[in-house]
């Protein structure tokens, strides 16, 4: 029976850092690989080879800080396969959704009347099986194993698995599929850019299944090197063992995989099979809700980012502005103050400046400027020389 753990990003980058990966990851039903895959996607940073054995020999090697990350990447939730048997006193699998329709449809596949059973053989395969069926053909075949053609026409199932388990694979993905549409759900594909994919729908959430045979890795005698083509060193054997892997469609997360084992098969896990879907519909929603969040702080933090730049922007332009008003109010006294020079010298040179002259004008030019360019408004006063008639003198510009 698969159950759910959770643990902060933080408490596992501590256990990582305090123990060996191979003694923290069986804790969480993973191999050293497995969890490594979790850290990369959580972005915590592991111990670097060798790191353990500078521990042995007294040394201390520095670690590796962990860096920041989004708020829906603070909990990580793992389905772990419990090994002991449950007690009266354990938690009840339905505990494990909020909404009552769900804790139903978990109560149902508990029930030992309603256990799913692959039979010897079927007259007639479900449409998206027959369609996967007739996608296997020779060419696309990849380490002892075959899979099917992708097409953008036709949905078809995700199964890799060697030639001669093709009829168990199709049998029990058949199985699945007629099971999961008696109990009311709906079976769709997925369209993608160059294929259909098989998805189980629940309440609208979908979910992927991948169906995989494990290989084993054999080593190529020297003799059976130089019959290869390629001289390979290696050949990989089907080792008739599969695995079952449950992807959220929306999340594009693992949810949780069952294997064949020493005591059980997956033909006898389809209705764990049908459970991990039921509770996988909050997951999905709940995902989609942090996802939501997060990009709702992401646009709030934006706004008021650009608020903050608008504001640094009317600001600077208000600072600009009053910079240019102190300029030309300066410049505005600087011309009053240079013609009322002006006229002083000339007046005490030449006498009064005669209206209309030349030289008039051009000191009511100038004082007409500094009127028009000074931010304060202010006028210059009537000037002398226009409120006195006299007999011009010879006007000029002073020199």
């Amino acid at each position: 029976m698969l159950t759910s753990t959770s643990i902060t990003r933080k408490e596992l980058y501590q256990l990582i850092w305090t123990e060996p990966m191979t003694k923290v990851a069986p804790r969480f039903g993973l191999s050293d690989v497995g969890l490594a895959k979790v850290c990369k996607r959580y972005n915590i940073p592991r111990p670097p080879v060798g790191y353990w054995a500078q521990k042995q020999v007294g040394k201390q090697p520095s670690q590796t800080p962990l860096p920041p990350a989004p708020e829906h990447h603070q909990v990580i939730e793992f389905l772990v396969e419990e090994k002991t048997k449950s007690s009266d006193h354990s938690p009840k699998r339905s505990d494990r959704v909020r909404d009552e329709q769900l804790k139903a449809m978990i109560a149902f596949e508990e029930q030992p009347e309603n256990r799913v059973v692959v039979p010897v053989q079927v007259s007639r395969y479900h449409p998206f099986v027959r369609q996967t069926k007739k996608a296997f053909t020779d060419r696309f075949a990849a380490r002892g194993l075959c899979y099917p053609s992708w097409s953008a026409e036709e949905a078809r199932l995700s199964i890799k698995v060697a030639k001669e388990s093709i009829p168990r694979a199709l049998l029990l993905m058949d199985t699945l599929l007629k099971a999961f549409e008696d109990r009311g759900h709906k079976v769709v594909f997925e369209p993608t850019e160059h294929r259909k994919e098989v998805c189980f729908d629940i309440q609208g959430e979908k979910f992927s299944l991948q169906l995989r045979e494990k290989t084993k890795m054999i080593r190529l005698s020297e003799a059976e090197r130089r019959k290869s083509y390629l001289y390979n060193s290696v050949r990989y054997e089907a080792a008739g063992l599969f695995e079952l892997q449950l992807h959220g469609c929306s999340s594009h997360c693992l949810l949780a995989t069952w294997k064949d084992g020493v005591r059980t098969t997956l033909e006898d896990q389809l209705n764990e099979v049908l459970i991990a879907m039921i509770v996988g519909v909050e997951r999905e929603r709940d995902w989609r809700k942090q996802q939501e969040e997060y990009e709702r702080q992401r646009r709030e933090a934006e706004r008021k980012r650009w608020q903050q730049q608008e504001e640094r922007r009317k600001e600077q332009q208000k600072i600009q502005e009053l910079e240019q008003m102190m300029v030309l109010s300066d410049k505005a006294m600087r011309i009053r103050g240079f013609m009322q020079e002006v006229r002083s010298h000339v007046e005490q040179t030449n006498g009064p400046i005669a209206e209309g002259s030349e030289l008039a004008c051009w000191i009511a030019w100038a004082l007409d400027y500094a009127d028009r360019i000074d931010p304060l408004g202010r006028k210059s006063q009537p000037h002398a020389a226009q409120d006195s008639v006299v007999e011009a003198a010879p006007s000029r510009k002073p020199r």
